[in-house]
């Protein structure tokens, strides 16, 4: 899995342009339908469903590394 790394400009702007992508304070978060969320410790119930959260926590350099896929750079 390849990886993107946003600037502080460019991650909001992705996210706001994804909506598999969200903010929880500093981290950018996805969640995805898996029932074995129940037992995963990243496990997270919404909608109705168990699913499994990833985070991607800023560095300490200020940017954030997202997998390529939730970036569409134009």
């Amino acid at each position: 899995m390849k990886l993107a790394t946003l600037d502080y400009n460019k991650a909001h702007e992705v996210v706001q342009r994804n909506r598999f992508l969200s903010w929880d304070g500093w981290d950018i978060v996805t969640w995805r339908k898996d029932p074995r969320g129940f037992s995963d410790k990243r496990g997270k119930f919404m909608n109705n469903a168990w699913g499994i959260l990833f985070k991607y926590p800023v560095a300490a350099d200020g940017t954030w590394k997202v997998p390529e896929n939730y970036v569409n750079f134009k």
